[in-house]
């Protein structure tokens, strides 16, 4: 009996890794931490400065066609960091509190190389808008407008 079922599993996994989805219409959905890294910032007069941030999450949603060795999707996407603190010129690094966001809508295409394995690199290609927002709370605990 151990035997007969350790055949049927193996079969099973065999035959779930050596299937390819079905051409049609999908849709797909994604999770992500996001890991931000230091960013330069310029104001309008010239003054620079260096804002770390932590790291965050991300979210998308993608709809699309596969047709079969082609698939073209619309995702959209929003992905939003914590700012962690800032570095100015010749002053000691100081906390800060803020975000920033961004909001993503993309066409994407892939094309699917199928080796005939069940492992099938992709080619991928896309063009979107995005729209990006910072905003600064506080610095050093003191709110900023």
């Amino acid at each position: 009996m151990k035997k007969l079922l350790m055949f049927s599993l193996t079969g099973i996994l065999v035959m779930g890794t050596g299937t390819t989805c079905l051409a049609g219409p999908y849709f797909n959905g994604n999770l992500a931490a996001v890991i931000g890294h230091d960013s330069d910032w310029t104001d309008s007069v010239g003054d620079t400065a260096e804002v770390a941030t932590d790291t965050g999450y991300g979210l998308s949603l993608a709809i699309g066609n596969d047709m079969t060795s082609v698939r073209l999707e619309a995702e959209l996407a929003y992905r939003a960091n914590d700012l962690n603190e800032i570095t100015l010129p010749g002053l000691p690094t100081v906390p800060l509190e803020g975000d920033v966001t961004s909001t993503a809508l993309m066409g994407n295409v892939f094309w699917d190389l199928n080796t005939g394995t069940a492992v099938i690199p992709f080619i991928g290609a896309g063009i979107g808008v995005a729209n990006v927002d910072g905003e600064i709370d506080s610095i050093l605990g003191i709110p900023v407008n």
